[in-house]
């Protein structure tokens, strides 16, 4: 782990002192080793060093919120929520690299960026733009780049941010300065992470396996990767001693599909009530001090126009209500 320069809650965080290159140094290792199991490890080794660089920085504080994050966003960019759509596409990536690389618009590289899918101008790599542009950039660029993992998730969500706000200018400036501060390799893994498919050979539970053994079960509750990563930072503690909390979303409880046969044998004899099924749109209420939220199935906040209603007394008798609404 580098040194380097950043701040979370005041403090330094993690992800400012180790470098980007040093994480798609690992998915290169990854990628190329073969079995699940030799895979799991190369992981596993960078996660425990993080975690002893985190205690070396801020010697247990449970206060803070710096944690595996920054790193786990990118490694499962496809369960990124914090960050909308990046508006990036592989022709708008090829565009830029012409014109960083002042490339002709006619010449052989130029060409396969652009026809990137057509196998005679990509060859073995068609249809894998991040590989075609790591050979194009490979002779071009320096051998690594000069930003941390903090600096280029800062980026990202620039360009998340003003893409949302159709502010094109500083998108572009935003992606000019990771295109002109990383190597090939660092631009291959980008444009993974961008497209959301990094191609490792590694699947979501083995990645947040690695990371603690309940959090695949944690994330499958809240859908929060954020939460997962600070919360069971410490690779003790399970995820039975976590509840959930108001205003955050989480898995419901779903009836189980049965046939009306089979309704008396499944209740023993005991009353039961039927109603009718009704189509619509399901959600789930949270009411709180602080007013309502709504969320669907999916973990999608629905607060918007339509759905929102705040409160600033609402009274909840003491107690926060999370409902299934129909």
């Amino acid at each position: 782990m580098a040194d380097g320069v950043g701040v979370v809650g005041g403090g330094v965080s993690v992800a400012s002192k180790v470098s980007f290159a040093e994480l798609c140094g690992l998915l290169e290792k990854i990628s190329r080793t073969q079995g699940n199991d030799k895979k799991k490890r190369l992981l596993k080794e960078f996660v425990e060093r993080w975690r002893e660089f985190h205690k070396t920085i801020h010697r247990d504080d449970e206060e803070l919120h710096d944690s595996f994050y920054p790193a786990m966003r990118l490694l499962l960019p496809h369960l990124e929520k914090e960050r909308v759509a990046y508006g990036i596409k592989e022709n708008m990536f090829a565009r830029l690299l012409i014109e960083v690389l002042c490339l002709g618009k006619e010449s052989p590289d130029a060409i396969k960026l652009l026809h990137y899918k057509a196998p005679k101008t990509a060859r073995g790599d068609a249809g894998d733009f991040a590989s075609v542009a790591y050979y194009i950039l490979k002779n071009r660029c320096p051998e690594k780049g000069t930003l941390t993992i903090h600096e280029v998730n800062a980026c990202l969500d620039g360009i998340a941010q003003n893409n949302a706000s159709k502010k094109k200018d500083i998108v572009r400036k935003n992606i000019l300065h990771l295109l002109t501060n990383m190597s090939a390799i660092e631009l291959k893994w980008l444009i993974r992470m961008i497209v959301k498919e990094l191609k490792v050979g590694l699947s979501q539970m083995s990645v947040l396996s690695v990371y603690h053994l309940d959090a695949e079960e944690l994330y499958n509750v809240n859908n929060n990767l954020e939460k997962v990563c600070r919360l069971l930072r410490d690779p003790k503690r399970r995820a039975h001693e976590i509840g959930i909390e108001i205003y955050s979303p989480f898995t419901p409880m779903l009836g189980e599909r049965a046939s009306p046969e089979k309704v008396e044998k499944l209740m023993d004899g005991k009353p039961y009530f039927i109603e009718t099924k009704y189509d619509g749109e399901r959600m789930l209420l949270h009411k709180g001090p602080d007013g309502y939220k709504y969320f669907s199935r999916r973990y999608k906040n629905l607060c918007n126009k339509s759905y929102e209603h705040r409160h600033k007394k609402a009274r909840t008798g003491g107690l926060p209500t999370l409902l299934s609404h129909i």
